[in-house]
């Protein structure tokens, strides 16, 4: 699993996502981003999945796109493509499923987010495969407002604030068992926040834990079970969310 959050705010679009992959049997194999950045695009993509961001990068820059346009236009190519190379060079992933998350910023039409699934198991509310949707805001966590205590609009910085909000659904997602059967906590490494805008790509750690490479994530002191991972309602939030599912 990893924790994945996409919204607007403002005249800027926002990831939110941690920072550890890990193996099928939940130890932590790198603690790294997962963004692809694409400063030339005034664009980022992440992703749930088991892949990684230079394999996007590589691509999507093969993949003739020239703008931000482009890439949203081909963002569910874009999920197939990276996808096939996955499972042909890494055929006994424990998913064979991705998902890819964009935040761009286009002159004419400003911040945007954009999700795109390449098929699966998983099930993907309105999400066609291959087929990208613009979101409002995106998040693979549903208990946000549990955590928080409180409803929230991702969209609204008053009612999200990215960076003090974001830590706390962070450590409640880490904390959380998403999908019975998981071996271990799967949110950890760092928190990493994206902000697209007309200035460019801007990334910031907000959030260190002192996970280890091959070692388990081990929240301390909590009970993974202690905040449930339900689909929210996106009427009371104010936030359209879509999906549920998540993975290294």
């Amino acid at each position: 699993m990893t924790l994945l959050i996409g919204t607007t705010q403002g005249a800027a679009a926002h990831i939110i996502s941690d920072g550890a992959s890990y193996d099928a049997t939940g130890k932590v194999t790198a603690i790294e981003s997962k963004v692809a950045v694409f400063p030339e695009w005034n664009a980022a993509i992440s992703y749930e999945g088991w892949t990684h961001p230079e394999h996007i990068a590589i691509m999507a820059r093969g993949s003739g796109f020239t703008s931000g346009r482009d890439l949203v236009r081909g963002l569910g190519e874009l999920a197939f493509d990276v996808l096939d190379w996955q499972l042909r060079h890494e055929p006994n992933a424990p998913s064979p499923e991705l998902l890819l998350c964009a935040a761009v910023f286009a002159p004419e039409v400003g911040p945007s987010v954009w999700v795109a699934h390449s098929g699966g198991q998983a099930v993907r509310q309105g999400l066609a495969p291959g087929q990208p949707r613009h979101v409002q805001a995106y998040s693979n966590f549903g208990a946000i407002n549990e955590a928080l205590g409180r409803d929230a609009d991702l969209r609204d910085a008053r009612s999200f604030d990215l960076i003090r909000d974001g830590r706390i659904v962070a450590e409640a997602a880490r904390k959380s068992e998403w999908n019975e059967g998981d071996e271990g906590a799967g949110v950890g490494g760092f928190v990493e926040l994206t902000t697209v805008s007309a200035g460019g790509v801007e990334s910031r750690v907000f959030k260190r834990w002192s996970d280890k490479v091959w070692k388990q994530i081990d929240p301390a002191g909590c009970h993974r079970r202690g905040v449930s991972a339900r689909r929210p309602d996106p009427g009371r939030s104010g936030a359209p969310v879509v999906g549920c599912r998540q993975n290294g």
